[in-house]
Formats: C-alpha cells, sequence, structure tokens
C-alpha cells in the first residue's frame, strides 16, 4: 500500500490488488476481560452485521426529511461451531474447568423372574443411588418395596454384586443408579456472560474458484475493541448429524478517547 503525507496527515493509496474473494470462515480470537484468551478454527458460519439507526427529521412542505439524526448504532458477530468444544461454554459464561467429582447416572434393564430378585454388577459401590421408578426401598419386600442387599466379594468391573428383591414377578424393569466420577465441570450462574476483546481473520483468496492455502493473497481482520456474549451456546443435536454449538456477542462503547468501536484491516500474505 503506498503512504502519501498531505497536510501533515498520512494517506494511504487504494491499490485494486488488494480486492480478492472471501470463500471461507475466519479464525477466532477473543480476550476475556480476565486476560483469558480462547481461540477458534473449526467455525463452519460465521456473521457481522452492523446495524446504524437513524431519526428522521420532517421539516416544510417537502416530501424528503430535511435531517437524519443519528440513533442507537448496533453491531453482533454471531459464529457457529462445527465441533464440539466445551471451552466454548466456558468462555461464553465468563467461567472455567474446575476438577470435581460429578453424579453420572446409568440405567440397566433387568429381568424380576419367579425368583423375584434382579442382580446388578458393577466396579463401584451403588446401593445408596439405586433409583426404580415408582418403588421405593425398604425393610421387607411389598406392593411397591423392594429390598437391595449387596456384596463386595466380586472383582474388577464386578466387584459389587447388588441384589434387589421383589414381592412378585415383575417381568423387564429399567433401574437406575449413579457413580460419583472425577470430571471436569462448568458450573454457570444465571447472571454470567463473557465480557472482552475480539479479533476476526478471514482468508483473502486470488480468485474466486480458489480454496487452498496456496491461494491466499491476504487477510482481512476485523478487531472489535470492546463486546460481550449476548446468546450462549447450547445443544441442538439430531440423530446420526453433527450438532454444532453457536455464540453471538455484541458490540459495546469501549469508552476510547478516539471513539472507536471496532477496525478493519488487511494484511499480505508472507
Amino acid at each position: 500500500m503506498n503512504i502519501q503525507k498531505k497536510d501533515d496527515v498520512l494517506m494511504s493509496t487504494y491499490i485494486p490488488a488488494y480486492k480478492g474473494y472471501i470463500t471461507d470462515v475466519p479464525e477466532v480470537w477473543f480476550k476475556r476481560s480476565d486476560g483469558k484468551v480462547f481461540h477458534y478454527d473449526k467455525i463452519t458460519a460465521c456473521s457481522v452485521t452492523p446495524n446504524a439507526n437513524f431519526t428522521e427529521v420532517d421539516a416544510g412542505w417537502s416530501l424528503f426529511p430535511s435531517a437524519y439524526l443519528p440513533g442507537k448504532s448496533t453491531m453482533e458477530l454471531q459464529m457457529t461451531s462445527g465441533e464440539f468444544n466445551a471451552d466454548l461454554f466456558a468462555m461464553a459464561n465468563d467461567t472455567n474447568f474446575v476438577e470435581k467429582t460429578f453424579a453420572v447416572p446409568h440405567s440397566v434393564e433387568v429381568n424380576v423372574g419367579t425368583a423375584k430378585t434382579a442382580v446388578i454388577k458393577t466396579p463401584v459401590s451403588i446401593k445408596d443411588s439405586v433409583v426404580i421408578s415408582g418403588m421405593t426401598s425398604g425393610e421387607a419386600a411389598a406392593e411397591g418395596v423392594y429390598v437391595i442387599a449387596e456384596t463386595s466379594d466380586g472383582a474388577g468391573d464386578e466387584k459389587y454384586v447388588t441384589t434387589l428383591t421383589f414381592d412378585s414377578a415383575l417381568g423387564d424393569i429399567e433401574v437406575t443408579y449413579y457413580v460419583e466420577e472425577t470430571a471436569n465441570v462448568i458450573e454457570i450462574s444465571n447472571d454470567t456472560a463473557a465480557m472482552g476483546e475480539l479479533i476476526c481473520k478471514w482468508p483473502v483468496y486470488a480468485n474466486g474458484q480458489e480454496t487452498k492455502a496456496a491461494g491466499v493473497k491476504g487477510y482481512v481482520l476485523e478487531k472489535i475493541f470492546k463486546c460481550r456474549v449476548t446468546q450462549m451456546p447450547g445443544f441442538d443435536t439430531n440423530y446420526k448429524s453433527a450438532a454444532t454449538n453457536s455464540v453471538t456477542f455484541a458490540t459495546m462503547d469501549a469508552r476510547r478517547a478516539d471513539g472507536k468501536v471496532y477496525s478493519i484491516a488487511y494484511v499480505e500474505n508472507k
């Protein structure tokens, strides 16, 4: 880019060679207000939507407005990740992973035959976490009441043997139990939403048919100085289909001395 100086102001000359084609999605970096940086490079869709609103001022006999007064302006960036990334949930909810125990549910179908019992073998004790819909445990089997007993004489995945005794042959029933396991947990409250600085980097190709890295002639970068997450990622899944997670950022007034809220830059691929 040619740089000229006119009246002590640096001016750049537009060069047509900087034109190209954006036929791909960007990489995104989000620097959260706590200083942690999140990077996303498996995006399937990304849109940036600026919206400047004006108030019309009508006066006199003219059919056209005499003025447009600037009103509320907004800009949103929405991105969709093509892979499940638990980090996306931590980022958007302004929180971090913590390692702690988590009660993981398991359900099995057992058959209660003429012996009126069912046996479940597990690597850990489940005696205190068994749940059967519509029934409770007790000291003696009765209608709607079962007796639970457990031994630990086994080994490996069958170390614990849990026996359920009923008052009649019930056929196939579902038994649910919970196992405490160590997990990486994101704990989310209802009043958290991340805030920070965001940068998008789109590859610019030399022609509209090129999609390989060798055809990248440069990059367009958009930097939003301050934004906040306004739509959290969630789950929208379908059978045997790849699920995607979306998050939306809304631009905020960065309170800069120059009044700027975002910038767009082009850099050559070197």
